[in-house]
């Protein structure tokens, strides 16, 4: 209704991004825009050029906030988590730890974070200037 004709919604939280999308496309079924919907952790740079997989408040994330943030982790344990093929439903009390992550902890910092999240922009740089419709390679 304000003119927008493109909508990057940038998610952070692995449950938003269905409700997100059928929200869209409701919206851009009526007011006519295109929208995308990036979860940070399923850029594939971050694995290939870092090596990063992601997990749930692992090192990862944390790194990523330390670099954002003032944020200073305390140091962490690792605690056993099980991974699990699809999303379980209801989720298994095991895929995360009792602390409330998965994957792996304790190699957080704000340096890593730093390099993550130079990937990151970088990456919605590109999406952007490909008016949202960035092919993968």
């Amino acid at each position: 209704r304000n003119g927008f004709d493109r909508i990057l919604f940038m998610n952070g939280h692995g449950a938003n991004a269905t409700i997100a999308g059928h929200v869209l496309k409701e919206l851009s079924d009526e007011l006519k825009f295109t929208a995308c919907i990036v979860s940070w952790w399923e850029i594939h740079e971050l694995e290939s050029e870092l090596g990063i997989s992601t997990g749930h408040a692992d090192e990862n994330e944390a790194s990523l906030v330390m670099a954002l943030t003032d944020w200073k982790k305390h140091p962490s344990r690792q605690a056993p988590s099980r991974r699990y093929f699809g999303r379980v439903i209801p989720m298994p009390k095991d895929q995360f730890t009792k602390y409330g992550y998965a994957g792996k902890v304790g190699g957080e910092s704000k340096e890593k974070g730093e390099r993550m999240a130079k990937i990151i922009v970088d990456k919605l740089v590109k999406l952007v200037k490909a008016d949202l419709l960035l092919k993968e390679d």
